[in-house]
């Protein structure tokens, strides 16, 4: 890894690899885990590869939306986002989409792929994802924290802090703290400009 100036550091850099997926999607390979952004299809298969390159490293999944659907299913969001219990929920409604959007199902989101609770299967993995996803769009066997603007989740794996900032859609971005003082920065979808201050090591899309 190269070193690089953080804060008027000196520091080894932890951010290995950058790679893009279709849509806004991307993997952020690090030393620490790999972070996944708005997975949306990976034809290519790149993700899998990561997965098989770092196969002790865990996973972190962000969504930043779900688009339109927030009221679809009656959300059931935890008191305490912070908190990362593996949720009680109700089993995915695979019609649930379809029932909201008049017949026409809403699989191919750009920012949300159910495809993503199959995948790292083999390792620890979190989801983070923005809270106007329906609760019921969300396997119960898997980890999730939710997050909306100005929440900033400090247990994730590896030691890395997330904040959710606002955006001028009903989507959020993400802050990614890594634990050597570096930032990345995935954007989203029109997103408002960061707080004063605020420069990011890695900002994306690039």
């Amino acid at each position: 890894m190269d070193n690089m100036n953080v804060s008027g550091k000196n520091i080894q850099t932890e951010i290995e690899k950058v790679t893009r997926l279709e849509k806004e999607g991307y993997i952020v390979t690090t030393s620490k885990a790999i972070l996944v952004f708005d997975y949306y299809q990976d034809p290519d298969h790149k993700l899998e590869k990561q997965l098989k390159e770092h196969r002790h490293q865990p996973v972190i999944f962000f969504v930043t939306s779900y688009g339109d659907n927030v009221a679809a299913h009656g959300v059931n969001k935890p008191k305490h986002e912070h908190e990362l219990p593996r949720y009680e929920r109700e089993e995915l409604d695979p019609d649930a989409d379809k029932k909201h959007l008049g017949g026409h199902r809403r699989d191919e989101d750009d920012h949300f792929n159910h495809d993503i609770f199959n995948l790292a299967q083999d390792r620890d993995r979190i989801y983070v994802m923005s809270d106007d996803i329906a609760a019921k769009a969300i396997r119960t066997d898997v980890t999730v924290a939710w997050i909306h603007a100005g929440n900033e989740l400090d247990r994730l794996p590896a030691g890395i802090i997330v904040k959710a900032l606002p955006t001028n859609l009903q989507a959020i971005s993400f802050l990614v703290t890594m634990p050597n003082g570096e930032t990345i920065y995935y954007a989203g979808t029109d997103p408002k400009p960061l707080p004063e201050g605020v420069t990011p090591t890695l900002s994306l899309p690039e």
